[in-house]
């Protein structure tokens, strides 16, 4: 369990700080900068990779695939707890435009397809759920949940791969 706060509270913070420098830089509703957010999910699997590895390297002889799945799913979960909540925090406090923005994005693409004023204001209710500070918060954890799971089917065989199994220390030094 340690592996996985060190490393999911490491993911989390490095994804915070991308998103703190984007807002500060005034760029973080741009949407022709939002390429820039794929930094933040490099180094989260950069991130994944290194926590099981050291999972790995814990026991190697008996690391299996299960393991490395389940170490990348802790670490995300984990990840994922503390991205929702500063998700609710950005999204209600810190940048509330965005918010705002994301339904005014919506509510042009349906008067773009020719939805009727009922349809629009049907699919606005629905919308106005999800994209709120709860509702980002929410859905941003079910994204690492999600994700997490599925990047454990492709992060623990790699690792798995890598490196002997049957890794023997270095006798101890005689002093």
């Amino acid at each position: 369990m340690q592996n996985s706060l060190k490393w999911g509270a490491l993911s989390a913070g490095i994804g915070i700080v991308i998103g703190l420098i984007m807002f500060l830089a005034g760029i973080s509703l741009n949407p022709d900068l939002a390429w820039v957010r794929w930094i933040g999910f490099i180094a989260a699997l950069v991130i994944l990779f290194l926590g099981v590895r050291e999972k790995k390297m814990e026991d190697p002889a008996s690391f299996t695939f299960g393991k490395g799945w389940s170490a990348t799913l802790m670490i995300s979960i984990v990840a994922g707890l503390i991205s929702s909540v500063w998700m609710f925090v950005y999204a209600g406090y810190i940048e509330p435009e965005m918010i705002d923005m994301t339904l005014a994005t919506q509510k042009a693409a349906m008067m773009q397809n020719n939805m009727s004023r009922e349809q629009m204001e049907q699919a606005m209710k629905y919308s106005s759920m999800f994209i709120s500070p709860g509702g980002v918060a929410v859905t941003t954890l079910i994204f690492y949940i999600i994700g997490g799971a599925l990047l454990g089917l492709i992060i623990s065989p790699i690792v798995k791969a890598t490196g002997n199994k049957n890794i023997e220390t270095a006798p101890e030094p005689v002093i």
